[in-house]
């Protein structure tokens, strides 16, 4: 009998991919979240990890984290599908920081949410994973959604297949007949992608937290993400002293004033490192940092990677 070929596995990172979900509602302000993912069945482990890892980030953060998953996952049970969920969201306090496991989920919690009379953002502020701009654009609101590079994950499984299969070629063409497919003699080979990022619509244009001064904070925060927060200045604009905003601002937001401004400052640089043809030291400019040398100081130590290499994992080569 022939042994079975080892084959490659290319996926997404459901953990970081989770905790991006927590982290973007979690600065939208809102003390209570949750996920609705997929009901659990032989295909579902993705949707079950990006649930632990959204909850272990809400526990982080000391925010409860409501999980459903429900019996019913496919259109065809329309009924059955909106009846459950709209029973679930109608016991869950209000306003509420919700991310689906991806758009199509997103899309079912959002006619729940239509069923119910809640209001999206204000009410419900609802977060998807794929970035299907044709499902993104046409919801009402309009859907954020994580972008988990699916270009890249084809560029690497077209790479990975292309690597397979020289072996066999070569040996073809050598030989003038039809050779077997290469079959190595390692392990299958296992590439994690990591997510982009967090693309922002109006799903989720939202404040919960209802403490002013954090608001208008954030406000100047999410202004000039590139720029270093004049802490004193911010507190004096809101009337507070340095301690007394600060500590406001964690309670409420869950990150100290200069975690939410790495995060945002993060976002930004790597928003237009990725989606950008400019010339480095051109972003470098416009995200507030005096050279390349600094940029790439501060990538590599919030995510492990240069700019030049950030640029080739997020796009294809």
């Amino acid at each position: 009998m022939t042994a079975a070929w080892p084959r490659p596995y290319i996926y997404t990172d459901n953990q970081v991919i989770g905790r991006l979900g927590a982290e973007h509602l979690l600065a939208c302000g809102f003390e209570t979240l949750a996920f609705c993912g997929y009901p659990r069945t032989a295909t579902s482990g993705w949707s079950e990890e990006r649930s632990a890892a959204f909850a272990e980030a809400c526990g982080r953060a000391k925010r409860p984290c409501h999980a459903f998953a429900g019996r019913h996952g496919n259109a065809r049970r329309w009924a059955d599908l909106q009846g459950e969920l709209t029973r679930w969201l109608s016991q869950l306090p209000k306003p509420l920081g919700l991310m689906a496991c991806n758009d199509v989920r997103a899309r079912h919690v959002l006619e729940a949410c239509r069923t119910l009379g809640l209001r999206v953002p204000h009410d419900v502020a609802v977060l998807g994973v794929d970035n299907d701009e044709m499902v993104c654009e046409l919801t009402d609101p309009p859907l954020s959604s994580i972008d988990q590079a699916a270009r890249r994950i084809g560029y690497e499984a077209a790479a990975t297949l292309d690597r397979l299969m020289q072996p066999a070629q070569e040996a073809s063409a050598g030989r003038g007949r039809r050779s077997q497919p290469h079959r190595s003699q390692a392990g299958p080979q296992r590439i994690v992608v990591p997510p982009i990022g967090v693309v922002a619509r109006a799903s989720t244009d939202t404040l919960a937290t209802s403490d002013p001064a954090v608001v208008e904070t954030l406000h100047a925060l999410r202004r000039t993400p590139w720029i270093r927060p004049a802490v004193e200045a911010l507190a004096a604009a809101v009337g507070l002293s340095r301690t007394s905003l600060e500590s406001r601002f964690k309670a409420a937001v869950g990150r100290s004033l200069h975690e939410e401004y790495v995060r945002l400052r993060l976002a930004a640089t790597r928003r237009l490192i990725a989606g950008s043809d400019l010339p480095l030291k051109t972003v470098a400019a416009r995200t507030g940092f005096p050279s390349v040398q600094y940029m790439t100081t501060f990538l590599r130590r919030h995510t492990g990677l240069t700019p030049a290499r950030l640029r080739d994992l997020e796009r294809s080569r």
